[in-house]
């Protein structure tokens, strides 16, 4: 079959075998005018119901919704319509399957769109068993517009029933409009074509036998492109009782995409939790080794004479440790990128104070400031200069009161606008000498701080009136390192 070659519905309904009831008819009027009677209530109903005659292919109710669904002005023109003419044995025999189905106690159901006053919304159609006064059994069919939310989803894709059928060899029989639609396109030569090649679907007259259906999944050309069917495959009768295969599509395409949109999705998010437990470990040892240095650093300056040797493996050690500290407050934090500075000024003069000056009091002021990793070294290190000359210079004796009874304290000053950051410490004492700030010290200490000041593409700014030394970064360079 190519896309050429379409399949063509059928020009006549010879199928339909048995006789329409008809109002001219005494009986026909009187069966009709019954099942009026006895389903007047259901025309309060908003959800469409009605009444269908799978045998005779006839509709022969329907409320005041239903008649919109079917676009009737009344049921009596409802019922005079010659359904069949428009449809296909595939449709036929898959309505009879429904009614011995409802018969065996069954609700079969189905997803189809229908489009009451010319608008198109999807319905779940569901199938009861109805007794006609003449004692035949007939279709009673809800058309529920309003279902479930999560069934609304998980069948998001089917916008109708694509049915064809089939006899016992695999050879296409009928087809509804939906099923000639796709075969045109060259999809659906034979039932074996879209059948997959387990035994139990290459036998599947034997298999039906003792089960009620078979489902799989068929990918097929559309006029939409390839599309992605959930498969159902029923044993039927026609009405000459030869057996066949009634075989219904369900389009979902888009919730198959959306499935494996979703499994993308969690994969990324898999890999970037794995990724973040990989860095904040890495982090954590780091710390671990650069705490160990720091703790070596220390043992060998026990070790040496009380001098400027002692003096510079302390601050090497103190050095060291501010950067382990940047690197626990990385591996503590939701963020891998950036590096929250309220906690970490408050540790620095924790460990700082409990050094130099215990019970000293000491605090930080402002809001929390977040700096980019490549920025936060650096910052640290400064820091950890300038609070380390705060206890060691700005505090004459630990402890004591300062001029006046002011309170003697350490303390780091958070602020951030939208042209910078400051970060300034103050401490009680005399401050740096302005012509001291302006000169280049040879310190170790002042070196390492002007040269990180200038990683940062910062400014340093020392005040005497209170004492304060103040470290100001651009906004700018602050989002040039996170970018």
């Amino acid at each position: 079959m190519t896309p050429e070659d379409p399949i063509e519905l059928p020009a006549s309904a010879a199928w339909r075998s048995a006789p329409r009831y008809d109002r001219a008819d005494p009986t026909g009027r009187a069966v009709l005018d019954a099942i009026a009677r006895r389903l007047a209530a259901l025309d309060l109903l908003q959800t469409p119901v009605w009444v269908f005659d799978a045998e005779r292919c006839q509709c022969l109710w329907a409320n005041r919704a239903g008649l919109e669904v079917w676009r009737a002005e009344d049921v009596g023109v409802l019922a005079a319509r010659d359904i069949a003419s428009t449809q296909s044995e595939a449709v036929y025999v898959l309505l009879n399957d429904y009614l011995r189905r409802v018969q065996e106690g069954e609700r079969p159901g189905c997803w189809v769109t229908l489009q009451p006053a010319g608008t198109s919304r999807r319905s779940y159609q569901v199938h009861h068993p109805f007794v006609l006064d003449d004692g035949r059994v007939v279709l009673l069919i809800e058309a529920q517009t309003e279902p479930p939310a999560e069934e609304l989803l998980a069948f998001a894709a089917n916008h109708t029933v694509t049915i064809g059928l089939f006899d016992v060899s695999g050879r296409f029989l009928s087809g509804n409009p939906a099923f000639a639609r796709i075969a045109a396109h060259g999809s659906i030569p034979d039932l074996g074509a879209v059948l997959p090649g387990e035994p139990v679907f290459r036998d599947w007259p034997s298999t039906l036998a003792t089960r009620s259906a078979l489902h799989f999944d068929a990918t097929l050309d559309t006029e939409r492109g390839r599309r992605v069917f959930r498969c159902e495959l029923r044993r039927a009768s026609t009405q000459d009782r030869h057996t066949v295969a009634l075989l219904s599509l369900f389009d979902v395409t888009d919730e198959r995409l959306a499935e494996a949109e979703r499994a993308r999705r969690e994969a990324i998010e898999q890999a970037l939790r794995e990724k973040e437990a990989l860095l904040k470990e890495i982090h954590h040892r780091v710390k671990n080794n650069l705490q160990a240095v720091a703790g070596l650093l220390l043992l060998q300056r026990d070790v040496v004479a009380v001098g400027p040797a002692q003096d510079a493996l302390s601050a090497g050690a103190q050095r060291v440790a501010a950067m382990a500290s940047v690197h626990q407050q990385l591996y503590g934090d939701e963020t891998l990128d950036r590096v929250h500075l309220r906690p970490y000024a408050l540790q620095l003069l924790t460990a700082l104070g409990a050094a130099y000056a215990p019970g000293l009091p000491t605090e930080v002021e402002g809001p929390d400031v977040e700096v980019p990793i490549r920025l936060a070294v650096p910052i640290g290190l400064v820091l950890n200069e300038l609070v380390t000359n705060a206890f060691k210079y700005g505090v004459p004796v630990a402890g004591a009161s300062g001029p006046e009874g002011t309170r003697v304290e350490v303390r780091i000053v958070l602020a951030a606008s939208d042209d910078e950051v400051c970060i300034a410490v103050r401490d009680p004492g005399p401050g740096l000498a302005p012509e001291l700030a302006a000169s280049r010290p040879t310190t170790m200490g002042f070196t390492l701080v002007r040269a990180l000041v200038r990683q940062v593409r910062g400014t340093l700014e020392f005040t005497r009136d209170p004492a304060s030394a103040t470290l100001r970064i651009p906004r700018s360079e602050l989002e040039r390192a996170g970018a």
